[in-house]
């Protein structure tokens, strides 16, 4: 295999042609993050993403899209990157020892990879779900299905109903441009961040770049989807996620303190899920994690896979015992006092990563399987 890397940024046609035909034949390769477009605007404002591209008997065969750090693989788009994978053909004949050696890379991680791509299972080190709601048999069936399954459903029903008849001046958007509610979100995500001892991603400059070129990217391929709840014409909850095709990924959920007992979040959530079909969207990705609301909605799940691949001395064993521990601590009765301090920790990393951004700009200037 004939593996060529360039910057992201100087990807030609025909690459994008193939990036985008691949996409079209892999029916796991549906996330908003596996777009080449995605990757381009993340280009503008983290500078050392690059792309290998793949070539068997001179024909493109596959792209692997990373960010540079040192002689580190790591997630395009950093924190912000909720799916990460090799963009492939199914039968190609990549292997990633053989990616790190051209790429020039010492070290390759991953915390959202698609598990279903098994050239890398060697390296995972733990695994989850990313939770899907799936609305190929249309609203009315999956909300059948979880009303049976879940109780809480039910339950969400009912507070919807109370709503709408407390506040009959409810009203759901499922786009809006109103940069003034783009502004509002980004305060309310960042005031929960500060709520929960997490770091603020949207401190970070090059963060709150990101999707606000996201948010204005309105093509075909690839469009920032801003979605409000509101009561009188003011914003009740609000949402930011990214549409490729019939493909929603719910990204950034928040709402404001006045309403709560109403459980808006959740209620936006059921509006974006209802009015799915009508913008041509089959698919709501939740994202990682295993929060009661994700359960609640769910009915399939694509699994992730964290690991590392590292050639480096000692690196390995250093990693694997740093996982097992968070991962002990995290399901352990320390994990109440040891949160303050994992959550300065995170903020040194953002830091740093912020950083280390900083001067490469200088110098730059069911189970979906595969």
């Amino acid at each position: 295999m004939n593996i060529e890397v360039l910057s992201a940024l100087d990807l030609a046609p025909e690459h994008l042609f193939r990036w985008r035909e691949i996409l079209r034949a892999s029916p796991h390769l549906t996330s908003p993050f596996f777009r080449p477009e995605f990757i381009q605007i993340a280009a503008q404002v983290r500078p050392r993403v690059e792309v290998a591209v793949l070539r068997e008997a001179g024909r493109i065969v596959g792209f692997f899209p990373f960010e540079r750090a040192w002689n580190v693989a790591r997630p395009v788009g950093g924190p912000m990157s909720d799916y990460q994978a090799v963009i492939a053909e199914a039968d190609a004949a990549w292997n990633p020892e053989e990616l790190l050696r051209a790429c020039r890379l010492s070290a390759w991680e991953f915390d959202h990879q698609l598990a279903c791509q098994t050239q890398l299972a060697g390296h995972f080190v733990t695994r989850a779900t990313s939770p899907i709601i799936d609305l190929t048999a249309g609203y009315a069936a999956w909300l059948d299905e979880r009303k049976a399954a879940a109780s809480s459903m039910k339950e969400l029903l009912r507070k919807r109903r109370k709503l709408e008849r407390e506040v009959p001046d409810l009203t759901f958007t499922w786009h809006t441009s109103d940069s003034a509610r783009f502004d509002q979100l980004l305060a309310w995500k960042s005031a929960q961040y500060r709520r929960t001892g997490r770091a603020d991603l949207f401190q970070q400059r090059w963060a709150a770049r990101l999707v606000t070129r996201l948010r204005d990217s309105q093509s075909a391929e690839l469009r920032g989807v801003l979605s409000e709840l509101a009561i009188g014409g003011q914003p009740l909850a609000l949402h930011f996620g990214l549409q490729a095709g019939s493909t929603l990924h719910f990204w950034f959920p928040a709402y404001g303190p006045a309403g709560s007992r109403w459980s808006p979040g959740q209620v936006l959530l059921l509006s974006l899920a209802e009015q799915a079909e009508s913008h041509g969207v089959t698919r709501i990705d939740l994202g990682k994690g295993s929060e009661d609301y994700k359960r609640m909605f769910a009915n399939s799940a694509v699994e992730l896979a964290e690991g590392y691949l590292d050639q480096r001395p000692l690196a390995p064993a250093l990693r694997r015992t740093y996982a097992v521990t968070r991962d002990w601590v995290k399901n352990s009765s320390l994990h109440a006092p040891a949160r303050t301090t994992l959550g300065w920790l995170r903020r040194c990393r953002a830091a740093l990563d912020q950083a280390t951004s900083g001067k490469d700009t200088a110098a730059a200037a069911g189970e979906t399987r595969c």
